[in-house]
């Protein structure tokens, strides 16, 4: 997918965020009093661009739904790979929080699944590794499988997410890298030769002695054991 492309697919996610879903509004009131009859151009209406939504759909990115049922369970789920329960005390106000930004963050996801096009590859074991990263947040089998029963997700259907998720942290990355370029070996060599300090022992050591009178009651065998002790060390 080319930068240009790319760029549409964010004007018209951010486009569509700033619109977002309204009611078609009232018509303009005019003034019918009478008066002194003027002659003046006549101006066009103004158009403006009024975005329908669907019952129970909150935004749309082209023509990708995103409704109420998809933010809630964008924000439990969210909540689940954090390792958060119903048993937490604070669950409630973290949910309210994750709603707020599901849609937003629904959005950004859609846009971006369109940028990850058949060039991004995530491997199965890429999947299989953050699902046990998840996993190991929470403290038992039985609590990560009430988070996806909560979530209306089954373990296949979550591989798919974090799939996707993978992609687009991807895209990202490669976004980010494109541009930087790539040291080559002389300039290796040059950033060595400056700090060749940074990447060799130093060449003194200081060290403290502390000498310690032997007890009376000392044998030689224990002196000898001593001495080849320190010599190891």
């Amino acid at each position: 997918m080319n930068k240009n492309t790319w760029y549409g697919f964010v004007l018209v996610a951010l486009t569509l965020t700033f619109l977002g879903c309204s009611k078609p509004g009232e018509p303009d009131k005019t003034d019918s009093s009478g008066g002194e009859l003027k002659l003046t151009q006549p101006k066009e209406p103004e158009k403006e661009f009024e975005l329908e939504c669907p019952p129970g759909v909150v935004a749309l990115v082209d023509d990708r739904e995103i409704t109420r049922e998809d933010a809630e369970k964008r924000a439990r789920m969210t909540l689940t790979s954090k390792g958060f329960t119903e048993g937490t005390d604070d669950y409630d106000a973290q949910l309210a929080k994750a709603r707020k930004g599901a849609v937003d963050l629904l959005i950004e996801t859609y846009v971006l699944q369109a940028a990850a096009d058949d060039t991004i590859v995530v491997t199965t074991q890429e999947i299989e590794q953050e699902l046990l990263m998840i996993k190991s947040r929470h403290p038992n089998r039985e609590s990560y499988e009430e988070g996806l029963k909560r979530s209306n997700l089954t373990e296949e259907d979550f591989k798919g997410v974090l799939e996707r998720d993978l992609q687009i942290r991807k895209v990202l990355g490669r976004e980010a890298q494109e541009g930087v370029p790539i040291p080559t070996k002389e300039d290796a060599r040059k950033f060595y030769e400056v700090n060749s300090m940074a990447f060799g022992w130093p060449y003194r050591v200081q060290y403290d002695e502390i000498i310690w009178p032997l007890a009376p009651d000392v044998t030689d065998a224990s002196s000898e054991q001593a001495k080849t002790t320190m010599e190891d060390l």
